[in-house]
């Protein structure tokens, strides 16, 4: 039966009911049951991953059993690194510092200022330049970002091919424009793949699903 749930549910989006089943299995007396739901539920996330790791956080929020939690632990840590910290990221190629710029009324106002743009990257065709001051991306102005990784957070959250407003000063002038993502290259990313931003990665995210979970609770 369990066989045959994994397989169907490779097939088509699988029911929460058969994720919650093959949860509860991941408890069961016998060794081989355990080890066979954790690899099915695996197998599932493969294809539908976010219906596995939602039934997994709820179900770990819940849990006082030590050996399913260990074994939620294993299949969130999986699925997480593999189809949300490793997924494609926004990439706009450009180099940047906290910044300011004089406004309307001559006070100073927070900017990122740009450094480089990378040749041939999305900014640059877009017709950004090096001495370019980024007031606003996307909804958000430059003070509401903070530092240099608000702003590069925001930009990797987005997806390739996504399009980004920016809001620019250049000289005396501001200018609107807006840019389609490219994607971030895997080397630019290759340092948050380290055993210890993996794991600071999940942990971060897991807090982030269980608060999620916890509020959307209360009403």
């Amino acid at each position: 039966m369990a066989t045959w749930l994994a397989t169907a549910a490779l097939a088509e989006p699988p029911s929460t009911a058969a994720v919650q089943r093959l949860i509860g299995e991941l408890g069961h007396e016998k060794f081989a049951v355990r080890q066979a739901a954790q690899a099915q539920l695996l197998a599932i996330g493969e294809k539908n991953h976010q219906t596995v790791l939602d039934q997994c956080v709820r179900a770990y929020a819940g849990n006082r059993d030590p050996e399913i939690e260990f074994r939620l632990h294993e299949v969130m840590t999986t699925l997480v690194e593999k189809h949300i910290l490793r997924q494609p990221r926004g990439f706009l190629g450009i180099h940047f510092k906290p910044s300011t710029t004089r406004g309307a009324a001559g006070h100073p106002v927070p900017t990122f200022e740009l450094s480089d743009v990378t040749a041939g990257g999305p900014a640059q065709k877009a017709g950004l330049q090096a001495g370019d001051h980024l007031l606003q991306v996307g909804t958000l102005e430059a003070s509401q970002l903070g530092a240099v990784e608000g702003l590069a957070n925001l930009i990797q959250s987005r997806k390739p091919g996504d399009k980004l407003k920016v809001l620019l000063k250049r000289g005396d002038a501001t200018q609107a424009l807006e840019i389609q993502l490219g994607q971030l290259p895997e080397e630019l990313f290759a340092p948050s793949y380290s055993e210890e931003k993996k794991a600071q990665f999940f942990q971060d995210w897991l807090a982030g699903e269980l608060g999620k979970l916890k509020t959307a609770e209360k009403h």
